[in-house]
C-alpha cells in the first residue's frame, strides 16, 4: 500500500522553489512533530507483529519486525533518521542494512517538490468540542505521482495536527491511487508505556486504494521520540475480507544514542538477546 499521510511522520521537504513563508510553515509543524521536539541522539524501538490470512480467515504467516530509529539531525523542514530493522519470519532472521533517510512531515523524501497554500481558519471537532484551526494544503510531487494533503492545525491542542486528508493521484490527476484520512479521536487518554502511565492522543487513519483498504488506530505521546507508542491495523481486500492485521508496540526508547561505536554494538547485541528470550 502507498504510504501517504501516516500519523507518525511529518515535515515539509526542502525545495529551492519554496518561499520563506513556506519554510516557516514547515518549521512550525516540524517543531511539534514526534521527532522535532527532541535533540539528535533520541531513539525509539518498536516491534510490529503482522499476520496474513487466507480467504477463510485462517492465519497463513506471521512476521515480527523490530525497528530502531535514531534522530540524527533536525533541519529547517525535515528530520534525518537512522533505521535498523530486524525481521523474523518462518523461523528465519533477516537483518537489513542500516539506512539513513531525510523525511518530511507527510512522509515525503528529501527532494520531492512541495508547494503550500494557506486556506485560512476553520473548525474541527474533537471529543464533541469545536477547535479553531489553521488550514493548509500541501501539494507534493513524488516520482510519478502527486499528493494533495490538507491539514487542520491547532497551535494550542496537542497533537496539533487534528485532521489530515490526503489524495494521491497520477501526475495528470486522472487516476486516483490512494485516499487517506487521519483524525484525532481523543486526547489525554491513559496509556501504559513500559513502566509508567502517560497521557496519549488516540488517532485513526483510514486509507483506501482500488484494491485494498486499511484502518489504523494509534496512541501518540509527546514524551516519546517518534511519538507513536502503540497501534493496531487491519487491512481488507476489494471484497471486504480481512487479509492482514498487525500490532505495533513501543519496546524501548531513550534521549541519547550510544556515542561510542563499541557501546552501540553492545546495545544491538543486548536487543538481539532480549528478542530471543521473548
Amino acid at each position: 500500500m502507498l504510504a501517504c499521510c501516516v500519523a507518525i511522520t511529518w515535515s515539509v521537504a526542502t525545495s529551492a522553489a519554496l518561499s520563506a513563508a513556506t519554510v516557516e510553515t514547515g518549521d512550525v509543524l516540524l517543531r511539534r512533530d514526534g521527532w522535532g521536539t527532541f535533540q539528535p541522539g533520541a531513539w525509539q524501538e518498536v516491534r510490529v507483529v503482522t499476520e496474513s490470512l487466507d480467504p477463510r480467515g485462517v492465519v497463513t504467516s506471521t512476521t515480527t519486525t523490530n525497528k530502531v530509529t535514531t534522530l540524527l539531525a533536525i533541519r529547517p523542514s525535515s528530520v534525518r533518521l537512522e533505521t535498523e530493522v530486524v525481521t523474523e519470519m518462518a523461523g528465519k532472521r533477516f537483518e537489513s542494512l542500516v539506512q539513513r533517510i531525510d523525511q518530511g512531515c507527510h512522509g515525503e523524501a528529501q527532494g520531492d517538490r512541495t508547494t503550500v497554500r494557506e486556506l485560512g481558519a476553520a473548525n474541527t471537532t474533537l471529543e464533541g468540542k469545536s477547535i479553531a484551526c489553521q488550514v493548509r494544503e500541501y501539494e507534493i510531487v513524488d516520482g510519478d505521482q502527486k499528493k494533495k494533503v490538507r491539514v487542520y492545525y491547532s497551535a494550542d491542542v496537542a497533537p496539533y495536527v487534528l485532521h489530515r486528508e490526503c489524495v494521491a493521484t497520477s501526475l495528470d490527476g486522472r487516476k486516483r491511487r490512494l485516499h487517506s484520512q487521519y483524525d484525532v479521536l481523543a486526547v489525554n487518554m491513559p496509556q501504559q508505556i513500559l513502566k509508567q502511565m502517560v497521557p496519549v492522543a488516540v488517532t485513526r487513519t483510514v486509507q483506501s486504494t482500488d484494491t485494498t483498504s486499511s484502518t489504523t488506530v494509534s496512541a501518540l505521546s509527546n514524551d516519546v521520540p517518534g511519538g507513536i507508542v502503540a497501534a493496531s491495523t487491519k487491512e481488507l481486500d476489494a471484497q471486504g475480507r480481512l487479509v492482514r492485521r498487525s500490532t505495533l508496540e513501543l519496546v524501548d526508547w531513550g534521549l541519547q544514542s550510544d556515542l561510542d561505536p563499541r557501546e552501540k554494538q553492545g546495545r544491538r547485541a543486548r536487543r538481539s538477546s532480549r528478542r530471543g528470550n521473548n
